[in-house]
């Protein structure tokens, strides 16, 4: 048999039949070769409907065709060889489309086996079996796996000029991998770079549904319905042509397409890509500035407007998942009580009569249990809510704050005498004692909730004196905190997670464990001079953070091993190493050895 012109032949049917005709070509060619005794072409053509049979998703005669590729190694004996490796990456994938997933990663195994005996670490056979594992891992949810194996493919794909449709097939995958790890932008990178060489490449290659397909997704995950129904149906146009709409592939972009279709209608056609803060500012400066200045002019200078408080969109957190709740187009307006009590009710009556919905979205009308978000509030009550106290003593430490600041001030004065000396050191004991009794009391959430968000207009009131009072803990507060967080992640996460683990006690050794990282991050916050915001977001804001940052990416890592794994324990040692480094810096060590890598001895010593 000439293989080479059957194979010509089989290039040239048209799959617009479902495969029909392929399907038919390929088992009367593999029947005349058997026929023939041509081996070699029967395990050609073997392979070539191994293939065809996966990408249409036929399983019906797959196992008898998989013996017979088997059969046929053993025949020819092949057995060990490249050539065999060639026939069972071909078995394995069909075997994972199946999902005979444990089965799939043992030829994937014996492949990877064959290939370290008899090729050199940057052959190109290697990229396509870790994309082939990658994908496996994809399937089985270890998506971490999934992401390594693309990452030591793509390197040896792109040293071959005539790949670029196999990079831009992993680099597709791995975009995949990424979203499922909620690494956006590192999916969308990946995903730029796929598109531009399918799109140069003419944009017919098979696989190149499939990245349109992940970008349609990425669009989904940040908001852009209308890109995603664009992309969804320019992935659905091209699935048809290439395989019909009886194929899987074809079927599930079809409910992808409709799901965002549905989504869009819902909206109101609106492309929901805004952030929640961005919205309230363009609210602000489109209607509420005409308000105050129009309605309130003599009132204008002593007026505070903006965004603060309670809210993922005061901290620039929001997604789509956060508009199911509290989320529109709104903005806050603070005034001092003297204000308020004269034209407080007014001006809220004008701030109700503003637009009911703006840019698609409709103004939130319902206020939360834990008080209101936006409107006209007093600036005291705003503050002491949120901080959970009273007013009289949020302004007996704001007094202290405004006493310090005065002090530090004359300080800078040349000679200031014995007396002013004298008076200096009791105010220093009175400033101590309140900030104290302040900050032991109030919780650091909710003081990263007091500055938060943004200022869109500033007045004269106390608004921006409190808030600037709020601002960060004094330094030896800040350094109380930072000694108290060293201590409870280090008894939490290097000596009592530990313990209970040799002791049995699972349950006791997770609670460890979630106690260790809350601390961490919250020492690694204070290492930022930034307030910790609510633990639903503590993870999610260390992006935001420059020292020790690396933090959140191994708490991912240790988030997706096995419960009990060796390597959490030795997490905690390298995370403490980090600490240790930013506390060097801060000249905290307190000369204790860089050998000692157990935090609570840095406690003690701050």
């Amino acid at each position: 048999m000439d293989i080479n012109k059957v194979l010509e032949q089989l290039d040239s049917i048209s799959g617009e039949d479902g495969g029909r005709k392929t399907e038919e070509f390929l088992k009367d060619k593999i029947k005349e070769a058997g026929d023939e005794g041509d081996l070699s072409s029967e395990l050609t053509l073997v392979n070539e409907l191994i293939g065809f049979l996966r990408y249409m998703g036929k399983f019906t005669d797959a196992q008898a065709v998989i013996g017979d590729a088997r059969r046929l190694c053993e025949d020819m004996g092949i057995t060990g060889t490249v050539s065999h490796a060639t026939t069972l990456l071909n078995i394995a994938t069909l075997e994972r489309a199946m999902g005979r997933h444990e089965e799939s990663l043992k030829d994937y195994e014996q492949v990877q086996d064959i290939y370290d005996r008899v090729l050199a670490p940057d052959d190109y056979l290697y990229a396509a079996l870790y994309n082939n594992m990658s994908l496996l891992y994809q399937e089985t949810g270890d998506h971490e796996k999934s992401a390594l194996c693309l990452k030591k493919a793509i390197p040896i794909i792109s040293n071959y000029d005539d790949k670029r449709i196999e990079q831009a097939i992993s680099r597709t995958n791995l975009a995949q991998t990424c979203l499922m790890l909620g690494r956006l932008d590192e999916a969308e990178a990946e995903l730029i770079s796929a598109e531009d060489i399918f799109e140069k490449d003419g944009g017919n290659e098979f696989h190149y549904p499939g990245c349109l397909n992940a970008i349609a997704d990425l669009k989904m995950r940040k908001g852009d319905l209308k890109g995603a129904v664009n992309y969804y149906t320019k992935a659905l146009g091209l699935l048809e042509l290439k395989v019909g709409r009886d194929n899987p592939g074809y079927i599930a972009v079809s409910e992808n397409l409709a799901e965002a279709e549905k989504m869009l209608k819902v909206s109101g056609g609106i492309d929901k890509e805004i952030s929640g803060m961005e919205l309230a500012r363009r609210f602000y400066k489109e209607y509420g500035q005409a308000m105050i200045h129009e309605g309130f002019a003599e009132y204008e200078d002593r007026i505070t407007a903006g965004l603060v408080g309670r809210g993922s969109q005061c901290y620039g957190f929001d997604d789509p998942l956060s508009r199911d709740h509290d989320f529109g187009p709104d903005f806050c307006i603070w005034l001092d009580d003297d204000l308020y009590d004269e034209i407080g009710d007014k001006l809220q009556e004008a701030y109700d009569r503003l637009p009911a919905e703006f840019m698609g979205f409709s103004r939130v009308t319902v206020i939360p249990p834990d008080g209101k978000r936006a409107g006209v509030m007093r600036t005291w009550e705003f503050y002491a809510r949120i901080l959970d106290v009273s007013e009289e003593f949020l302004l007996s430490y704001i007094d202290i704050f405004c006493k310090r600041r005065h002090l530090c001030e004359e300080d800078k004065k040349p000679e200031p005498g014995i007396t002013a000396g004298v008076e200096a050191g009791r105010v220093e004991e009175e400033c101590n004692r309140m900030e104290l009794a302040f900050f032991g009391t109030v919780d650091e959430a909710n003081l990263s909730q007091c500055t938060n968000g943004e200022i869109f207009k500033e007045g004269t009131g106390d608004f921006a004196r409190i808030r600037e009072g709020l601002k960060y803990y004094p330094d030896h507060i800040w350094k109380r905190k930072i000694a108290q967080e060293l201590h409870y992640s280090a008894q939490m996460g290097q000596y009592n997670y530990v313990r209970m683990l040799k002791r049995g006690e699972k349950v006791a050794s997770e609670i460890a464990l979630s106690g260790y990282m809350e601390h961490t991050m919250k020492l690694v916050y204070l290492l930022n001079r930034k307030y910790a915001p609510y633990y639903k977001w503590l993870h999610r804001g260390m992006a935001d953070l420059e020292k020790a940052a690396v933090i959140m990416d191994i708490f991912n890592a240790v988030y997706d091993m096995p419960k009990g794994d060796e390597r959490i324990r030795m997490t905690t040692e390298i995370v403490a190493a980090i600490i240790i480094e930013e506390l060097e810096k801060l000249n905290m060590t307190g000369g204790v050895p860089k050998e000692e890598k157990f935090l609570d001895v840095y406690s003690r010593i701050i």
